[in-house]
């Protein structure tokens, strides 16, 4: 986890003292891994856009991470448009039980 986290984001630690960064990412990142790993699919609301705020607050879907891009993630949005965010920038909607994809 701590080699995970300073790879996407740099460091482990917040100006040289010895707590966690106080960051939602490392846990959204693991829950992506999980989620990938069991082949889960799950409901996310896009949030905290900067360069395309016209997402912010869409709904959909992540279908994976994004090959060409280790730091985001493949959604598709509940109008079918196909977005890849960072994980920092989707926060999870429960809308019941999770499934898994299909082959």
């Amino acid at each position: 986890m701590r080699d995970r986290a300073l790879l996407l984001h740099g460091t482990t630690t917040s100006h040289g003292c010895s707590a966690p960064v106080s960051s939602r990412a490392p846990y959204n990142e693991v829950a992506y891994m999980i989620f990938r790993n069991l082949q889960l699919e799950f409901d996310v609301r896009l949030t905290g856009l900067r360069s395309a705020t016209h997402l912010n607050s869409r709904q959909g879907v992540i279908r994976g991470q994004d090959p060409g891009d280790h730091e985001h993630w493949r959604a598709c949005l509940n109008d079918g448009t196909w977005v890849s965010v960072k994980a920092v920038h989707s926060v999870h909607i429960r809308r019941g039980d999770c499934w898994r994809m299909s082959p």
